[in-house]
This record gives C-alpha cells, structure tokens and sequence, in this order.
C-alpha cells in the first residue's frame, strides 16, 4: 500500500491542508503556499484574528486511486494532446495504479481502453520520448518513469483541471 501524507497550517481560524501520496511534491506545495502567506505578514495577522463560525480551508489533493482509467480520463484529460494524455497515463499507472513497471504497452492499451479515436495508430514510444525531451520522463530499460519535474507539472495540472 502506497504511503499518504498530509499537511495542515492553521493560523488562528483560516487553516489550509494539503494531502497527496508524492511527498516531495507535497513538501513544495507547502513553501510555495507558506512562501505566499509570508509575502503579506498583515493579511496573515488579519486573518488569524478573524472570529468566523468556520474556518477558511485551502485544499490540494491528488485524485483518488479508485478511479478507473476511463473516470480519469473523462475527469482530467478531455481536450488535452496525445503528450499529455500519454504523460499522465504514465502518472496513473504509476502513481494511482502503483505499477513498478511502465511500458510503452501499457500506455497503448490505456489509449485503447479510453477508446481513444485511431489509437491502433498512435506511435506511443515517439510520443513518450517528447516528454522525455521535456524532462517529464525518464526512461529506465523498457519502463517509464516520472522525473519530479513531470510529477509536479501533473500534479499542477490536476488542480487546475479539479478548480
């Protein structure tokens, strides 16, 4: 079973908790949101002494691991390119699915099982190797793995698409 971590600040009632299962990716969230409250001490002051019924909460979480590759799919990638989705399958597979192992093969079938238009067509390896350009991916034998970089740019782009 795959570790969770969470984080919460609370500052008088304004609170905000981040949950993920990439520490590292969780660990950046919280400078850059920490770093933010910092910028404005006063606003934090002002906000530590508000006295409303319930507290502010600001939450970030990564998507459930009960989600099939369809509800991902339908949920965040509709209207991305073929990169992308083929990024982030790499992300599901990989962080949702806890598979060790990810190859090109299984990016084609998630193509396939999302019943992507032409995907019999699709040059998965060619796809893969321009987010390894990037330095999305990386590449260890004949498995794909996210680099921090890629698991950050995802991670970014589910909250975008979950807002």
């Amino acid at each position: 079973m795959e570790q969770f971590y969470k984080i919460e600040v609370r500052i008088g009632q304004v609170a905000f908790v981040i949950e993920s299962h990439d520490k590292e990716w969780l660990e950046s969230k919280q400078k850059e949101i920490m770093g933010d409250l910092m910028k404005d001490p006063e606003r934090v002051v002002q906000l530590s002494r508000t006295q409303s019924a319930s507290p502010s909460v600001r939450s970030v979480a990564a998507p459930s691991h009960s989600l099939t590759i369809q509800e991902f799919f339908n949920k965040f990638l509709k209207g991305k390119s073929r990169t992308e989705i083929a990024l982030y399958f790499v992300y599901y597979y990989e962080k949702m699915q806890s598979k060790d192992d990810v190859a090109s093969s299984d990016i084609k079938d998630g193509f396939k099982r999302v019943a992507y238009p032409s995907y019999a067509r699709i040059n998965v390896t060619d796809i893969l190797n321009q987010s390894k350009v990037k330095g999305y991916l990386n590449k260890e034998g004949n498995s794909w793995k996210l680099t921090v970089t890629g698991a950050d740019y995802i991670l970014n782009g589910l909250q975008e698409t979950s807002k």
